[in-house]
């Protein structure tokens, strides 16, 4: 990102609004204690790569601090522009669920999901056609129970199983099965691991320790022996957990099975995740020519700021 100089604005109306690059119109917005402290932000979305003006006591910076609003994030302004309203139909859109569109909990069956992120759903499902699809580590189930009532084409248990529109049935990539034995280990294992937890899935499985950060060693060690003589599985570290999954299961894998298929075929990847798991499914995208994003970079790590730019994208906002 380009430095640009200070600018001084005596007041309040003396902040410019002006076209940027014929993309968008600067907008003022979160104005903060003003006029006791003199602060004020104004976005300025160049192809939606957005900069905060930060103003304080007459000064304006031009800033890409972690205090980014809602709505914003961090992109360089070389990057390729991403998708606004009116082009979504030349776009596929692909989300991660965890850390991505809800926030983490202390288990997995604790996640608390906004209703509107539901209604957000919706819309851009209805809008782009289908071309929509929910890309995590979750069993396609526990997918659909948290995003009820929708049923969306998704990629469940990192691309194991996918579903290409809602009316479709689900279709498995192969044999993909975590050996019933190492399940059988795996539970009795967790049993000396105060507050592991085992979250078993068709295909694969996890552990997640984030009620006892000390056992990551323990269960990543235990893990890598388990599969250390089948070389078709490995251990996937996550946050806070650690599982064992098929070598051939992968979120890249997974969104590549859709965008071979119907309303994704010909349209352009846009791929949100937040960690390592996600890293497949982003270099993906971007070798179909698409936008990979990481929560942690481009909104600050805060899912609270992908559901506010997704329903700006929605038209909701």
């Amino acid at each position: 990102m380009q430095a640009t100089a200070l600018q001084a604005y005596p007041s309040k109306a003396d902040v410019p609004s002006r076209d940027i690059g014929g993309t968008g119109r600067c907008r003022g917005c979160c104005v903060s204690a003003w006029p006791e402290t003199r602060v004020q932000c104004v976005r300025l979305t160049v192809a939606m790569a957005c900069d905060i003006r930060c103003r304080f006591r007459g000064l304006t910076l031009i800033s890409m601090a972690s205090i980014m609003l809602p709505m914003t994030f961090q992109r360089d302004i070389s990057d390729p522009p991403l998708p606004d309203h009116a082009t979504l139909g030349e776009w596929a859109l692909f989300l991660d669920l965890d850390g991505t569109l809800i926030d983490l909990a202390p288990t997995p069956d604790s996640v608390v999901v906004p209703p509107d992120l539901i209604e957000t759903l919706a819309v851009l499902e209805q809008t782009m056609s289908g071309a929509l699809a929910i890309v995590s580590g979750r069993s396609l189930g526990v997918i659909d129970r948290l995003l009820a009532p929708l049923r969306l084409a998704a990629a469940a248990e990192h691309g194991a199983v996918i579903r290409a529109g809602a009316h479709d049935a689900a279709e498995a990539g192969g044999d993909m099965a975590v050996p019933a034995s190492w399940r059988r280990q795996l539970r009795q294992l967790a049993q000396q691991w105060p507050g592991a937890l085992v979250e078993e899935k068709p295909n694969g499985i996890a552990v997640h320790y984030r009620a006892n950060p000390a056992l990551e060693e323990m269960v990543s060690t235990a893990l890598a022996a388990m599969v250390a003589g089948d070389s078709s599985f490995e251990v996937l570290p996550a946050a806070m957990a650690r599982e064992i999954r098929h070598r051939d299961a992968n979120k890249g894998a997974g969104l590549q099975r859709l965008m071979r298929r119907m309303p994704f075929a010909a349209r352009r990847p846009l791929f949100i995740g937040d960690d390592v798991t996600d890293e497949d499914a982003i270099a993906a995208a971007q070798a179909l020519g698409g936008i990979g994003l990481r929560v942690p970079d481009h909104f600050g790590g805060a899912p609270a700021r992908v559901r506010a730019w997704l329903c700006e994208l929605a038209g909701r906002g």
